[in-house]
């Protein structure tokens, strides 16, 4: 049980720096206006609710499913799989879009 909610709390740090958190293209050569977005503002030219986003989306809820019915639905666990699907949830909503939370990660 403690497994899978490490699972989750692992994927979801990771998917959350990788899309969330970095910013710029993989190649430093290339300077162009999407420099200052994150990985996941660039994907699809930003544009919200295409297929690739539902995919990304959906895969932190399905794990979350997975992890909580694992566990047989303990509260502890329940709370830390929660604030770890909430992490990366969030920044995927339109309404976050472009937004850095205080300031953080603003360049």
């Amino acid at each position: 049980a403690l497994a899978w909610t490490l699972t989750n709390i692992f994927h979801s740090a990771a998917s959350f720096f990788i899309f969330h958190w970095t910013k710029g293209t993989p190649f430093p050569h290339f300077n162009t206006k999407k420099d200052n977005l994150t990985v996941w503002e660039q994907i699809d030219n930003e544009k919200q609710y295409t297929p690739t986003k539902k995919v990304f989306t959906a895969i932190p809820i399905v794990l979350f499913i997975i992890t909580i019915h694992k566990n047989e639905y303990g509260l502890t666990e329940f709370i830390w799989n929660v604030i770890a699907l909430c992490v990366v949830l969030f920044p995927k909503s339109p309404a976050f879009h472009r937004v850095r939370l205080f300031g953080i990660n603003a360049d």
